[in-house]
């Protein structure tokens, strides 16, 4: 699906412009702009991560649970030296996913 028009300038002016800061204890960092990503805490929130990360179940053979902002990659396997390997694999076509998008 491809976005014009309205809803193109909706989103655009939705997702520019956005800061976000870090607090810990002791300190507090200054805000900065947020360059990649969907903008935490707001009501559109879950559902724009969801959309940004709907394809990633299509780039390795794990199971995958995507739920608001929480993912889980699952996967068995007979034993676990094989299984291990397995995961190492496809933990690199994730990564690869993650450094496209």
């Amino acid at each position: 699906m491809e976005l014009g028009g309205n809803a193109q300038n909706l989103f655009a002016s939705y997702l520019s412009n956005c800061k976000q800061f870090v607090t810990t204890c002791t300190c507090k960092y200054d805000k900065e702009y947020i360059t990649c990503g969907i903008p935490q805490g707001s009501v559109l929130g879950p559902t724009l991560f969801l959309i940004d990360i709907n394809d990633l179940p299509d780039c390795h053979a794990m199971q995958t649970l995507l739920f608001a902002d929480d993912t889980a990659l699952l996967m068995s396997g007979p034993n676990i030296l094989g299984l291990q390997n397995t995961i190492n694999d496809e933990l690199k076509n994730v990564q690869k996913w993650l450094m496209q998008n």
